[in-house]
């Protein structure tokens, strides 16, 4: 094939190509679906925009002005399906944020992720006046998919004697899953999703050392739940510590 030229693709070869490229590439993942179940009305339930829990000895956390910041979601780690290494030892998260969140980057005290080992404890609490108080409330159920990366992750590997820059299968595009998920892929909007920015060195723009991504909130229209144009929080964490990292794309 000359250089410019598209490659042309039978469906069979098209179908090996992707049959090909999933079997690299898989990984599973906890997809949350965001309402459309009979409520359970339990403390300790997955949910966005509810009441969270937490332990007696907490305090709602504060942005740095002071301010409640906006409670996001409740996750029951117990119950999910499936969880990436940096949540295997984890019984439930909860994630707020202040109001100028994105604006500010996601810099620390813009925005908190909690995280308990045990359910043992956390009651439900008083829930302040919050920014984004328009919320609607909804419980979640648990949903186990199969995930795949977008082009530009550089976690994406393909077939033998394929690159980017070939003419490849339009069904490519449409194999990550675009929704609010435990483990799989990020699901990009701009570009790769970078926790870490890059650094201008004397020997040029060095790239950070991006930590794993861990879990995506997607903007949810039934929730009220919007990242600035219909776009996606994503959240990563070193391996083995406690350091947490937030990006935010949208459109």
């Amino acid at each position: 094939m000359l250089d410019g030229d598209e490659r042309e693709w039978s469906e069979e070869d098209a179908e090996q190509f992707i049959e090909d490229f999933k079997l690299l590439n898989a990984r599973p993942a906890s997809i949350l679906q965001v309402g459309g179940c009979r409520p359970t009305h339990r403390p300790l339930a997955s949910h966005i925009g509810l009441i969270p829990v937490m332990r007696s000895d907490e305090a709602w956390p504060s942005d740095l002005h002071g301010r409640p910041m906006q409670f996001i979601a409740q996750l029951n780690l117990t119950e999910a399906p499936y969880l990436p290494a940096e949540l295997e030892q984890d019984a439930l998260l909860t994630l707020f944020v202040a109001e100028d969140c994105i604006q500010r980057g996601f810099a620390p005290g813009t925005w908190e992720v909690r995280t308990y080992q045990t359910l043992s404890g956390l009651e439900p609490v008083e829930v302040p006046m919050q920014p984004w108080h328009w919320m609607r409330g909804f419980e979640c159920q648990w949903q186990l998919i199969t995930d795949y990366p977008v082009y530009d992750d550089s976690q994406l590997v393909l077939p033998e004697g394929y690159s980017l820059e070939d003419d490849l299968p339009e069904e490519l595009h449409g194999l990550n899953v675009r929704r609010s998920k435990i483990g799989g892929f990020a699901s990009s909007i701009q570009h790769e999703v970078e926790f870490v920015p890059a650094v201008n060195t004397a020997d040029g723009w060095q790239r950070g050392e991006n930590p794993p991504f861990v879990f995506q909130i997607e903007s949810e229209e039934k929730a009220r739940l919007m990242w600035a144009d219909n776009g996606t929080l994503y959240v990563g964490k070193r391996t083995g510590t406690d350091e947490w990292f937030a990006s935010c794309q949208f459109y």
